[in-house]
């Protein structure tokens, strides 16, 4: 009992156990962001690694240096990789 016996908060505690299953009143779990699950994954020291931006079309006036950086996979730092896993759900 959460109070004493005839109480107006152990009477409704009652009467919510008897009619609900627990599940019902604990929290739903967040979705996972299916855009993020996309364009993140996560390495096996726990940080979020995705590809650089600006890698689709018009690559002409890039360096050759500029190229080669971008298609190498970027690294995020330990907040930002905190964030795509809780988005990921992992």
């Amino acid at each position: 009992m959460h109070g004493p016996p005839g109480s107006l908060l152990s009477l409704a505690l009652e009467t919510l156990q008897g009619a609900f299953a627990p599940e019902i009143l604990l929290m739903p779990k967040q979705k996972s962001k299916g855009a993020v699950k996309k364009r993140f994954r996560i390495s096996k020291n726990g940080k979020a690694v995705c590809s650089h931006p600006d890698r689709g079309h018009g690559h002409a006036p890039f360096s050759g240096e500029t190229g080669r950086r971008l298609r190498r996979r970027m690294v995020l730092n330990k907040t930002w990789s905190e964030l795509v896993r809780n988005m990921i759900g992992k």
